[in-house]
């Protein structure tokens, strides 16, 4: 399996952990914002709280539908997306996330279920997408070592060979002589 479908089915794999999370964080939203016992801290009276406490349908659905549009959002970065590379895929979901479990971290101890529950799904997908980042620049780094120890030239995962080699089968490629890029990075392009 080349490294490019390799990196595919990586992503499928984590774009499948990302709608199972999804899930996960919408149920708890859903069922925790029905306890009205989480609400009380904002109020003295709380016997007259209770008798008169509604559960708050547009809040929790609002906060469901932002949940799910991120996914979505998250899961399309994820599995549809042109770069090749996971770790690329991946540092733009830090970059989308990061900043938005940031933002929330303030609010999350006197937040209501709905919203505390939101800004924790926000740092769930934010600590999974840095995780993804660190373990797809390891595994490109390391096959990047692996291939410069072999004697082989790969830029970029799946490049073609250098121009004027043209090998007739699959057998003779490594009796080819690869030269490096005068630019040559182990970051990719």
């Amino acid at each position: 399996m080349s490294s490019t479908k390799r990196s595919r089915a990586v992503g499928w794999i984590t774009g499948g952990v990302l709608g199972l999370a999804a899930i996960r964080f919408v149920w708890s939203i859903v069922t925790a914002s029905g306890n009205p016992r989480a609400y009380r801290a904002y109020y003295a009276d709380e016997s007259a709280f209770l008798a008169t406490w509604q559960y708050p349908s547009v809040a929790v659905t609002w906060s469901c539908v932002l949940l799910v549009a991120e996914a979505v959002v998250l899961w399309f970065i994820v599995c549809r997306s042109l770069t090749p590379h996971l770790w690329r895929r991946a540092l733009v979901c830090v970059a989308l996330t990061v900043p938005a479990a940031l933002i929330g971290m303030p609010f999350l101890m006197h937040a209501p279920p709905y919203l505390g529950f939101h800004i924790l799904w926000l740092v769930t997908i934010a600590a999974l997408a840095i995780l993804t980042f660190a373990a797809g620049r390891a595994a490109a780094s390391w096959h990047f070592t692996r291939s410069a120890r072999n004697g082989e030239w790969h830029r970029d995962h799946g490049s073609p060979q250098p121009r004027g080699d043209t090998p007739s089968s699959s057998s003779s490629r490594h009796s080819i002589s690869m030269q490096r890029a005068p630019n040559w990075s182990p970051m990719g392009r």
